[in-house]
């Protein structure tokens, strides 16, 4: 995986607060944090793979559904699948659905939902999709000081959006074991966080039955919980997690990553 050089544009705005972006799309957030700059750049970054009047979508953990929702409205994408593990998840993406077909955006067709675990959506749902897309928890507990684990731990419905293992990577494995078994798989695109290591995800990527590549990257600022971790890394650490610093703030790289199935494997 290739590390950015040069500058690119940082998008301004605190990553933990609905940006001007989404208040087109949603009603909305019900008891979620709200969607953030790194959801805009997953949502964007659809432009180059979504085709009009043509993709099936399956949005795994779609939280507020708002990657699905935006390639409905701006991409008209043909269908998607709304999927996540927890109920409140479901009710809200069913709300700001519903608000987006009372104002004819959306037609009630072209729409479905899914509750449960992404491993436990039936291969042949699955297959009825062409596009698979996940924004994956990733939050790495070993870079939190415990004060910080200990709330993220007892934030409700938010803690499952969040934690995702000491290094940040166990629900990306999850997802990549599934998606490497599946007996047919359309192509996939996640998001993942340089802050995780670019050795660390390119050791993960690696080890699944997929073939990968870099579509997109942008600079975004790092969540101020993981500042006092970035302070204390070392300079080969901070390049392999694309760290910056720059006026007192730091910033990290959003990495938008394309799968597919490696038949030689």
């Amino acid at each position: 995986m290739e590390r950015q050089k040069g500058r690119q544009r940082v998008t301004h705005g605190s990553p933990d607060h609905l940006t001007d972006f989404w208040r087109d799309f949603l009603v909305t957030n019900g008891p979620f944090d709200a969607p953030s700059c790194f959801s805009e750049h997953l949502a964007t970054s659809m432009c180059a793979i979504v085709m009009p009047g043509q993709t099936c979508l399956l949005d795994v953990g779609c939280g507020a559904g708002i990657i699905g929702v935006y390639c409905l409205v701006e991409y008209h994408a043909r269908f998607a699948t709304f999927n996540d593990i927890q109920p409140e998840a479901i009710a809200v993406t069913r709300a700001n659905v519903s608000a987006l077909i009372a104002k004819h955006r959306v037609r009630a067709e072209q729409v479905a939902f899914s509750e449960g675990s992404f491993t436990d959506i039936p291969t042949d749902v699955v297959a009825r999709h062409n596009l698979i897309v996940f924004n994956a928890p990733q939050m790495p507990e070993n870079k939190l000081s415990a004060e910080t684990l200990e709330t993220v731990k007892s934030s409700g419905v938010n803690r499952l959006f969040r934690l995702a293992g000491a290094d940040g990577l166990d629900v990306t494995r999850t997802f990549l074991g599934w998606y490497g078994n599946l007996p047919e798989a359309p192509p996939a695109v996640i998001q993942l966080s340089s802050f995780l290591g670019l050795s660390r995800i390119e050791a993960v990527l690696g080890q699944a039955a997929v073939r990968y590549k870099v579509l997109s990257k942008k600079e975004v600022p790092l969540r101020d919980m993981f500042c006092d971790a970035a302070r204390l890394l070392g300079t080969h650490e901070i390049e392999d997690r694309l760290l910056r610093k720059r006026n007192g703030s730091w910033t990290k790289q959003l990495l938008v990553v394309s799968l597919s199935r490696d038949t030689e494997k």
